[in-house]
């Protein structure tokens, strides 16, 4: 599965979160297709879709307030570029900031339009 979008929940202060059993208990009600993993009062599951991303923070967050836990939850899709977790509707930090490549193709294509004109004046 190629795991591209993930839930974030921020847990209350109610203590860590991993080395508990609520990744156990997410495993069991989410199945394989999610991924669960934890980091101190962060709980984290994983998907191929927003959708199924969404669905599953649904899920963790039921599974948390069972237990008397209150949670935040954040949708969160890989940036492979940049190697970071991003909100859906951010862009890039360095979608406007002329790389080699950006350059090496704007100056071929400056480079195209100037012996075009030359041959047509």
């Amino acid at each position: 599965m190629t795991e591209e979008w993930r839930a974030s929940l921020v847990t209350d202060s109610g203590g860590p979160v991993n080395g508990t059993p609520y990744g156990d208990l997410l495993r069991n009600r989410l199945g394989p297709d999610i991924a669960v993993s934890a980091k101190r009062t962060h709980l984290y599951v994983y998907a191929a879709s927003a959708k199924a991303a969404e669905e599953a923070g649904q899920v963790a967050r039921a599974v948390l307030e069972e237990q008397g836990r209150l949670a935040v939850i954040r949708l969160e899709r890989w940036d492979p570029a940049n190697e970071q977790w991003r909100a859906p509707g951010d862009p890039a930090e360095d979608e406007d900031a002329p790389g080699p490549g950006r350059l090496r193709r704007g100056a071929k294509v400056v480079l195209q339009v100037a012996a075009e004109a030359l041959i047509w004046a």
